[in-house]
């Protein structure tokens, strides 16, 4: 079993709006697979370096390549817009 990790836009659903807002999230595979994403959008902690943050740049930059998947019940599915 293969586990990885890559950044990815979410679709998050707001009671009362039309429209969800996006927001920038770590998803988590399993052999390929999304199984799960983390609660809290893409955040940068005091002791994360320059170069680091680059880094994660770089990975977002990569999750906008990638279809947008729905949070909450409907994670994995594709958000379409």
């Amino acid at each position: 079993m293969k586990s990885t990790w890559n950044y990815r836009i979410l679709a998050v659903p707001v009671h009362g709006e039309p429209e969800p807002y996006l927001q920038l999230t770590e998803v988590h595979y399993t052999d390929g697979v999304p199984t799960n994403y983390a609660t809290n959008g893409a955040r940068f902690g005091s002791d994360v370096s320059v170069d680091e943050i680059l880094m994660m740049l770089d990975l977002a930059k990569e999750a906008l390549t990638k279809p947008i998947l729905w949070y909450g019940d409907l994670f994995p599915q594709e958000y379409k817009n």
